[in-house]
């Protein structure tokens, strides 16, 4: 429908603001028109493994989306589960990417020791209130409540989950309803319709031989409700600030007639102005970021 409106149209170029790869992987191609897509998640890049059609600018994996926004996305997360009582037992965090780390730091406030795993790292004992496990199976044997912060189905192919015992509450928080896609699928047999429509909205309880699993939401982010906001106004506009700096050099791109299929990085000029910018406006959020890390984006020489 919007590739019709467009040829109807015939605007003067094209930029595709995308959140999760699949508006720029299924663009078509316009007669002798240019376009800049940008791509605001890291599950939406690794979608866009394969060169599109357009260049393509990667906010998702600035150092401005990758350091500053992830407190704020733990701490959203976190308020969304006011109404659910944790259980008392250890908490689980599948991946420690920035998402990962800023969601163990921000649970680890309220309730010790955080199990961590990632397949990308190796199991690096216990740091403070965060113990390392060896494998996934270990997270889940020992944990109540989980936390996915991959961004995939990292339980693709396990055949063990299904032998677990008792009952365990799994927590999306990535951008996308991946986190505990293999789960899902087991409910109809593997058809791609996940769960009805009304379930997408609420808590899915998958049943085990000796247990079950509550999937918050039917998999989808935790703080992605319907809400107006998934994050408070005056934090996201950070994020929004990236996106508009992102536009204008799409623009810029265009007016050069840059067309090669790359990803290129968001400006370090553009990302040092909206974090300047933002931190002055949200001066309160200064204590949730260390000194050193402010600086660097504060500093003249990026």
């Amino acid at each position: 429908q919007v590739a019709e409106g467009i040829e109807a149209q015939r605007p003067d170029a094209l930029v595709v603001l995308d959140d999760g790869g699949f508006c720029i992987k299924g663009m078509p191609a316009f007669r002798d028109m240019p376009a800049v897509g940008i791509e605001q998640t890291m599950s939406g890049l690794a979608l866009l493994d394969v060169p599109p059609l357009c260049p393509v600018i990667d906010v998702a994996s600035s150092a401005a989306k990758q350091w500053i926004e992830p407190p704020m996305i733990s701490e959203a997360v976190l308020a969304r589960l006011q109404t659910y009582r944790l259980p008392d037992s250890p908490i689980g965090v599948v991946g420690f990417g920035n998402i990962g780390k800023a969601m163990t730091q921000t649970l680890s406030r309220i309730q010790s020791p955080i199990l961590v795993f990632d397949e990308n790292l190796g199991a690096e004992g216990k740091s403070g209130t965060t113990i390392f496990c060896d494998s996934l199976g270990e997270l889940y044997s020992k944990s109540a409540t989980i936390f996915g912060c991959t961004g995939r189905d990292t339980l693709a192919g396990k055949e063990w989950w299904p032998q677990l015992v008792g009952e365990r509450l799994l927590i999306s928080c990535s951008s996308q309803d991946m986190e505990f896609r293999s789960i899902l699928l087991s409910l109809n047999d593997g058809n791609q319709e996940l769960v009805s429509r009304q379930q997408l909205t609420s808590e899915v309880t998958v049943p085990l031989g000796n247990g079950k699993l509550r999937i918050l939401r039917g998999g989808f982010p935790v703080n992605f409700d319907g809400s107006k906001e998934s994050v408070p106004a005056a934090d996201i506009q950070m994020t929004r600030g990236l996106l508009l700096g992102a536009i204008l050099q799409a623009v810029s791109l265009i007016r050069k007639g840059h067309s090669r299929s790359l990803r290129t990085m968001l400006l370090p000029e553009l990302q040092r102005l909206v974090v300047s910018e933002w931190i002055q406006i949200r001066a309160s959020r200064r204590t949730s970021f260390e000194p050193w890390l402010l600086d660097k984006f504060l500093e003249d020489d990026l």
